[in-house]
């Protein structure tokens, strides 16, 4: 008969498992052979994982992913299934999207929590998201645990740059949450893409009595000028994140924003004196920033920050002259 792990056992165990990045592979090879044991073994291994690849300075992440999907099918354990999306999560391979899809309508709430956290960081830079991890956080986002509502709403909503009208969709369900965390949450992943019915949720939770931090940054996403009035009266007495507060307030003010066009409007009319390179600007759906970008005749290429080149023109010289200056 196995014996199981007691919670007492946890602190000491994570402990332990700290000190073996010092042993490097060697490690790592151990971990592998501990997933082909018992459940507690298997479990442990899948620990052990987790601990190597935060952060996988090694590489190790494809080899560990793909050793941790080899057991998870089999795996009946929940501790163990909590531990697999975990190792999943750290190794951050798409080749667990599978295992984690499955583990999301797992009947303990704690597994399908640690789906939810890892199902976003399975996705590769620069690649679309893969569909049935969007369609698992939708379904996690219905969830009767509050905890998993919150993570597969904030990894859609926030950690996600994906668009459909079946995610703005889910994103406007969950703002009647009772959960502020999930409220808000849903608030700040429809604000990113710009979906105009968070402008009055996002108008009353900046006057409330107590306002959230998210809430400010919902504001800074949507950059309307129906915030700013409110976003000023925050300056009184809201201490939270000032920088954030002053970032929603530049963004929502239409002088600043009208002042940013036409510094862009000088810079292109300036362009066609610069010989050495080809300016453009642009400004991803989910920021709130506009870059500019120079591109060399060698291929080379140079970025910037609108605000920064604002900053660092003032009123002496213009945009066009830095980025010549930059250029060299």
């Amino acid at each position: 008969m196995e014996q199981r792990l007691q919670p007492d056992d946890f602190d000491a165990l994570w402990d332990h498992l700290g000190h073996a990045r010092s042993f490097g592979r060697e490690a790592f090879d151990a971990a592998l052979r501990l997933l082909g044991g018992d459940t507690i073994h298997r479990t442990l291994g899948c620990d052990l994982l987790v601990v190597l690849c935060n952060p996988d300075d090694e590489g190790w992440s494809h080899e560990a992913a793909l050793a941790v999907v080899a057991i998870a099918y089999e795996e009946t354990d929940a501790d163990c299934c909590w531990s697999i999306a975990e190792a999943l999560r750290f190794a951050g391979d798409p080749v667990g999207v599978p295992v984690l899809v499955r583990l999301a309508s797992h009947p303990d709430s704690d597994v399908r929590f640690k789906a939810a956290c890892a199902l976003p960081d399975c996705t590769e830079f620069g690649e679309p998201v893969d569909q049935r991890i969007v369609t698992a956080l939708l379904t996690l986002m219905d969830d009767s645990a509050v905890e998993v509502r919150d993570w597969s709403t904030f990894g859609l909503g926030t950690l996600l740059d994906v668009d459909s009208r079946e995610i703005r969709e889910g994103l406007v369900k969950r703002l009647q949450d009772d959960h502020d965390d999930t409220r808000f949450e849903a608030l700040v992943g429809l604000a990113r893409r710009r979906d105009t019915r968070a402008l009055a949720p996002v108008i009353s939770a900046l006057q409330a009595d107590s306002v959230f931090r998210l809430a400010v940054e919902a504001a800074s996403y949507l950059a309307s000028a129906e915030l700013l009035p409110s976003l000023i009266a925050l300056r009184s007495w809201w201490d939270v994140d000032t920088t954030l507060l002053e970032r929603a307030i530049e963004l929502c003010d239409p002088s600043v924003q009208a002042n940013r066009v036409r510094v862009l409007e000088q810079l292109f009319s300036e362009v066609q004196r610069l010989d050495k390179a080809s300016i453009s600007a642009s400004c991803d759906l989910y920021e709130t920033y506009v870059s500019v970008e120079a591109v060399r005749r060698d291929g080379s290429t140079l970025l910037w920050s609108l605000d920064e080149l604002i900053v660092r023109a003032g009123e002496q010289t213009s945009i066009a002259h830095l980025i010549v200056s930059d250029l060299g």
